[in-house]
């Protein structure tokens, strides 16, 4: 029998200057979810999957929720931004059969402040930030399954494979998103999400350099995020660069 697969897809562009749109899949997870895990034993080149102790729970439900990522308001800056986990779908054909993929949509925008400058040494000069910092937008995560792929069938590979998690029957495909959807909530929660750091005093520029920088600290604040939800749910247990390599465990 054929496992379902849970898959990544990446889109790495920003849609515009001041955007910061991007999608992304992974396996998802709901909140909660253990990320310790061992790798499982190995018999000879090909890797094995030790059996579950005891039956397979059921996958968890997903709980659609709301939350702060950050918000502060002041004269220098008004962020808003928040982070929502949304219904599952299933039989997505957007979604490779037999797949199950977890994405976060980032729509979250930023809008640097206006400025005033001055010519001073033959330089322009940023005299005066004449309105706020804005960044604001939602964060949502999602898990969608395509044709044939269920939350109750069997884990592939990472999390629903380890030791720990076939004894205790956590070795479904739902569970192993569920993992995904907590690494995502739990970086925003432990991560700050990069400031800007144009003022006054910097050259007109600096100040341009400093508009590229945060656009590129945002992208590599996300790409980190996925980063470390590979590394912690499906580089474990049976591993997915080993289920690439050597196909379903037996």
């Amino acid at each position: 029998m054929s496992l379902p697969l849970c898959t990544t897809e990446l889109g790495r562009d920003w849609i515009d200057g001041g955007t910061l749109c991007r999608f992304r899949c992974n396996p998802p997870g709901p909140i909660g979810c253990d990320a310790d895990a061992e790798a499982a034993p190995m018999d000879g080149d090909t890797p094995n999957r030790k059996p579950a102790s005891r039956g397979a729970n059921p996958p968890p439900v997903t709980q659609t929720s709301r939350s702060t990522v950050k918000k502060e308001a002041s004269a220098g800056v008004d962020i808003d931004v928040a982070v929502e986990v949304v219904a599952d779908v299933v039989a997505d054909a957007t979604v490779s059969a037999g797949t199950a993929v977890t994405s976060f949509q980032n729509g979250v925008r930023f809008v640097t402040p206006a400025t005033e400058w001055v010519n001073r040494d033959g330089k322009k000069i940023v005299s005066k930030l004449t309105s706020p910092f804005s960044l604001k937008g939602i964060i949502s995560v999602q898990t969608r399954y395509g044709r044939g792929a269920m939350a109750h069938q069997p884990s592939a590979y990472g999390r629903g494979t380890t030791d720990e998690d076939t004894k205790v029957g956590n070795t479904t495909l739902g569970f192993h998103e569920s993992c995904h959807r907590a690494d995502f909530l739990a970086y925003l929660a432990a991560n700050l999400l990069p400031t800007f750091e144009g003022k006054a005093g910097k050259t007109t520029d600096e100040y341009e350099r400093s508009v590229k920088a945060l656009k590129t600290r945002l992208n590599d604040y996300f790409a980190e995020m996925e980063k470390q939800s590979d590394s912690n749910t499906d580089e474990v247990g049976y591993k997915k660069s080993e289920f690439e390599k050597f196909g379903p465990t037996h």
